[in-house]
Order: structure tokens, then C-alpha cells, then sequence
């Protein structure tokens, strides 16, 4: 609970993942990586259910024997590559009926967020009134240093106007952009029923570190989270 409002959280884990084949459930510092977000959303101080959507019949067993309840069975036309967070989100909402007021979208890919980042983000959105409250990290670069490559090769400034004027507004300036990290989405119910939509305009950012913020795509992201587990431990021992 957040107040008196029930909150549910809903880990999504597809199967058939094509970049990293099986990345939902490698193991992680000893542990499948789908355990790790199910752990975080059970040592929650405010989620009341944990619930997992998925296709697939072995991360279903991974999720159970975390701790996660598989009430249901995701389609599989809800579980292709391209198929929006949204509508796995009111497939299970819609199939649940569960009366809750919040729901927390847990994806696996961000195994290093923590029990503490999703009761932040909760209560962020929870005590300013807001329908909705994402994380996001802050990028390694200003964003003045941010271009696209044009067609010819060049270098076309993000924010528009000329390199020289980028590189101007570079030195003077030390504001940082912030981008979606994809560990914690928090939305209220109602909200996203009638909108469709997980965030929006009015959704208020929750900050959280790069070293919690790794979202597992590739080889190189799984690394950079072993290396960041290793460490933690070594320092922890």
C-alpha cells in the first residue's frame, strides 16, 4: 500500500529475446537475472502483489520459484519484438481485474535497480499528486554535445542550429540531459485505463544513478552488470 491505495507490480519478461538470447534468464551473481527484479519488488515497503506476464513456460518457472505469482499466460501476439509495454500492460490488467490503485511496471533488463528506487519513484508520484513517475539517468554528455549523422557524414546538432554554435554553447553551459532508464514506471490505474498511456507530459522523473540505471540489450550491457555485482560484493565482504 502507498496510503490506504493498493499497488501492484507487473514484471514483463517475453521469451524469444534476439539480441541476447536467454537474457531474461542468465545468470546473474548467481541467480537467474528475472530473480533480481522480483526481489526487488517483494522487498518493496509498498507493492502488495507481484505479478509476471510472460509467454514463456521456463522464465514463468524462474519467476515462481523467486517468489512471483504467473496467474496467467501472456499471448502470443502480445509477445512479439515490437509489441508496446501499453498493451502488455492492459492485457494484464484486464485479465487481473485486480482493484489496485498503482501499478509498477518492473522490466528484468534493469536487474541493479533496488526495492528503495521503486518506492522512491512511487512516492514521488504518490505525494505531488502526479498520475505518473518514471526513472531516468543521467547521460554521460551534455546534451549540446549530442548530433546526428547527416547523409553526407556531417555533424547535425540535436538541438538544432550549427556545430559552431553547439560547440559555443557546450563551453558555457553544464546542464546535463536525462534520459529514460527503463527500470521503474509507475502509473495510477485510472490514469492509464482511460489514456493508454504509461507516461506522459506531466509525468515527473525520478533520478536514479548509472551504476543502478544498466538496461541489458547487448553482450556489453550484460558485462557492465557483472562487473558492477562483482564489485558490490567485493566490497561488501
Amino acid at each position: 500500500m502507498i496510503g490506504s491505495e493498493r499497488v501492484m507490480a507487473l514484471v514483463t519478461a517475453r521469451g524469444g529475446s534476439k539480441r541476447l538470447p536467454g537474457k531474461n534468464l542468465r545468470p546473474l551473481g548467481g541467480r537467474p537475472m528475472i530473480a533480481w527484479t522480483v526481489a526487488a519488488a517483494k522487498a518493496s515497503c509498498h507493492i502488495d502483489r507481484v505479478v509476471l506476464s510472460s509467454d514463456d513456460p521456463d522464465i514463468m518457472a524462474a519467476a515462481v520459484a523467486a517468489g512471483c505469482e504467473v496467474p496467467f499466460i501472456r499471448p502470443a501476439p502480445l509477445a512479439a519484438d515490437d509489441t508496446p509495454s501499453a498493451a502488455v500492460v492492459h492485457h494484464a490488467l484486464t485479465t487481473l481485474d485486480d482493484p489496485c490503485e498503482w501499478l509498477v511496471l518492473l522490466q528484468p533488463t534493469s536487474p541493479l535497480r533496488t526495492a528503495s528506487d521503486i518506492d522512491g519513484c512511487l512516492e514521488l508520484a504518490h505525494r505531488s499528486g502526479a498520475s505518473s513517475a518514471v526513472s531516468v539517468t543521467e547521460m554521460e554528455k551534455p546534451v549540446h554535445f549530442q548530433f546526428w549523422l547527416t547523409a553526407q557524414g556531417t555533424l547535425q546538432p540535436v538541438l538544432g542550429g550549427s556545430v559552431s554554435e553547439a560547440v559555443k554553447s557546450l563551453a558555457g553551459s553544464s546542464k546535463h540531459a536525462h534520459t529514460l532508464n527503463g527500470a521503474v514506471y509507475v502509473v495510477r490505474v485510472e490514469h492509464f485505463l482511460r489514456t493508454g498511456l504509461l507516461f506522459d507530459d506531466a509525468s515527473l522523473a525520478y533520478a536514479m544513478p548509472r551504476q543502478r540505471s544498466v538496461d541489458i540489450d547487448t553482450e556489453q550491457d550484460f558485462l557492465l552488470a557483472e562487473l558492477l555485482v562483482s564489485c558490490h560484493n567485493s566490497v561488501g565482504s
